[in-house]
């Protein structure tokens, strides 16, 4: 499955899992996979979130307003050692949107992104939503950029 994500957006996968652990939590939820594209610092995808006012800082704090911290224990998982830490179904649905919104090559930043908003009621369409940021605009600014990258 992972074989057609670019590094940036595997890296990005990775520091979610590391945002879910650090909350306490047994999966890895949408609202990881945004800190975890935030927390990277590059790509079209956090260049996106930061236009819309949107900064790993807030969005952090706007998660752990919304959902809490768990009291999980578990490793890694999917990347590195210790228990099975797996991906929920609203990020597994995305990683099919993602893939649906790449013609050919990889699945960059910016198509992750889309596929976290591309589902309604997720963890990180209302960590966005509580942030301030309109999800219908914010939805068609990324497809337009996901054509654009396509174009290039």
């Amino acid at each position: 499955m992972f074989e057609n994500f670019s590094d940036l957006t595997l890296q990005a996968l990775f520091l979610a899992a590391t945002e879910a652990r650090r909350l306490g939590r047994e999966a890895i939820h949408t609202e990881h996979v945004l800190l975890g594209l935030l927390r990277s610092g590059k790509g079209t995808a956090c260049e996106a979130l930061r236009a819309q006012g949107v900064t790993l800082r807030t969005a952090r704090t706007e998660t752990e307003r919304q959902a809490g911290r768990g009291r999980s224990r578990l490793g890694w998982g999917p990347f590195g050692w210790g228990a099975e830490f797996p991906f929920n179904e609203d990020v597994r649905q995305s990683f099919d949107l993602a893939a649906s919104a790449v013609s050919t090559g990889k699945v960059q930043s910016e198509h992750l992104l889309l596929g976290l908003v591309g589902i309604d009621e997720n963890g990180a369409s209302r960590v966005l939503a509580g942030l301030g940021v309109d999800l219908e605009d914010f939805r068609g600014r990324l497809e337009r950029l996901s054509q654009l990258d396509a174009g290039a």
